[in-house]
């Protein structure tokens, strides 16, 4: 009976997975190879990360130029609108005036102003390395 005793526990013990590492059983909440660094898998999830986050900075600068050339065409669109209004609303005696020193400062602010945001666009969109 001994005999067959150990038999029977060198058999359970063969059909136990064994860890790599230590040489004990194995349990349900352990691994049964050990976790290695694999430099192609590293370099190909850093990769990606990187390609995350350029595909994130290109929504991002897509967003704020698409808000920035709104807010340029709405502004210009008012600057159209007074400049209308002050050609055709009458004149000095008419029911629409602004004089003209503070048109012509209205105006050249306005499209420096317009300059200067698209500047900005343009340098942020496409900066020099």
């Amino acid at each position: 009976m001994n005999n067959n005793l150990a038999d029977l526990l060198k058999e359970i013990a063969a059909s136990t997975p064994q860890n790599k590492r230590n040489g004990r059983p194995t349990y349900l909440n352990e691994t049964d190879t050990p976790q290695s660094f694999d430099s192609k898998v590293e370099q190909a999830r850093a990769k990606k990360i990187r390609n995350d986050n350029r595909v994130s900075d290109q929504q991002m600068k897509k967003h704020s130029l698409r808000a920035l050339f709104t807010l340029l065409a709405i502004e210009t669109a008012a600057l159209f609108t007074l400049a209308f209004l002050q050609g055709f609303g009458g004149g000095e005696g008419g029911w629409f005036h602004i004089n003209e020193w503070c048109f012509n400062i209205l105006t050249g602010a306005t499209l420096s102003q317009i300059a200067y945001m698209l500047t900005i666009a343009i340098k942020h969109l496409f900066p020099t390395k």
